[in-house]
């Protein structure tokens, strides 16, 4: 039986895991909108691409549901892989939504 010592230093690094996991999701998730904020770059091709980075798609600006429709207007994915976006989408809102 643990005693009242053990039970919570397991309780702490299992918080300390859960955090460096959720940091670890929340590093791929910006990741991967940085790589779709490189694809609707490189489709649209703006003049300014370090300006078009910097200011229009940035998160403040546009959001990530926003480029996911930015990405089937610009009709290169598949249904497929539209669907797979929009999943990606859901679980990341699940990371960027926690308390």
């Amino acid at each position: 039986m643990m005693n009242d010592c053990s039970l919570l230093e397991s309780k702490k690094v299992m918080k300390e895991e859960s955090f460096n996991k959720l940091g670890k999701s929340i590093y791929v998730f910006n990741e991967i909108e940085l790589f779709i904020n490189f694809i609707i770059t490189h489709h649209i091709e703006p003049k300014d691409k370090e300006f078009f980075l910097d200011y229009i798609l940035n998160t403040s600006v546009i959001n990530f549901g926003a480029k996911i429709k930015i990405l089937i207007n610009l009709g290169i994915f598949h249904k497929t892989q539209i669907k797979q976006i929009r999943d990606y989408s859901s679980n990341r809102n699940v990371f960027a939504h926690v308390n």
